[in-house]
């Protein structure tokens, strides 16, 4: 998870969070703790426990999570520091980035440590954005990067999540309950939201099948969706919404 860190402190996080093998590149330091709240939030999307009693169950409650600090409290990053956080990702073995993050620049340098990540074998999963806009943020919008888009109760676009050209996925982001840095719960919206759906249920398909590839990955997320708007691929849905009943059954 490349984000603002996560706090490890959580019962539903016991034994989840992999702090030894966390970073922290906004103070340079080896404990990725969480100031913002941003990435607890997305990590307990991810993997929160279930069947615990506590506050809610994550995606995948079996993931491992390895907490990489790209963002400082304000929620703000740099080039050079998410281009280090994703060739640290790579260097610890990660099967699946995600990437609750973006702006509206591309980067050569941050192109250049994706594609390197996908070489090793490593599915990167990337927020649209929240301007409504026509046009994909940055890393999503990448050729090496799954993006994804929000949808709302009805099954329908946020109407703050981007779209356009590129789109791969929509999946639910929209009052979406987990962490915060201090433990509380709150229903959060955002692309930031939907993104860790998708990390969580790609997470799911290679715990099935450790042997599965990433593109393999991407192609059954994209199967399974649920079509959405025009029949087919479209720039508002991309391939649909995330399904992960669907996506299961058509591991290969």
């Amino acid at each position: 998870v490349l984000d603002s860190g996560i706090n490890p402190s959580y019962a539903d996080f016991a034994g989840k969070v992999r702090m030894d093998l966390g970073y922290d590149f906004i103070n340079g330091d080896k404990t990725a703790w969480d100031d913002n709240g941003h990435g607890s939030h997305v990590a307990g999307i991810i993997a929160a426990g279930g069947n615990n009693t506590y506050g809610m169950t994550g995606i995948n409650p079996m993931a491992t999570l390895i907490p990489i600090k790209v963002l400082d409290e304000s929620g703000a990053g740099s080039v050079s520091g998410l281009v280090k956080g994703i060739q640290y990702a790579t260097k610890q073995g990660a099967r699946v980035i995600n990437m609750s993050l973006g702006s509206s620049s591309s980067s050569k340098s941050i192109e250049s440590a994706l594609a390197a990540a996908v070489k090793k074998n490593i599915l990167i999963v990337a927020a649209s954005g929240n301007e409504g806009r026509h046009t994909i943020a940055y890393p999503a919008r990448s050729k090496y990067v799954l993006s994804v888009g929000a949808t709302g109760r009805k099954d329908e676009r946020a109407s703050f999540s981007n779209y356009g050209t590129g789109l791969d996925l929509v999946a639910p982001g929209v009052s979406i309950p987990s962490y915060l840095a201090d433990g509380e719960l709150l229903y959060g919206s955002g692309t930031s939201m939907a993104t860790p759906h998708v990390a969580g249920v790609a997470s799911l398909l290679i715990s099935l099948k450790p042997s599965l590839k990433a593109n393999s990955v991407e192609s059954v997320l994209k199967k399974s969706a649920k079509d959405l708007g025009k029949k087919g691929y479209d720039t508002s849905y991309g391939a649909g919404r995330l399904n992960a009943d669907s996506a299961v059954k058509l591991i290969p």
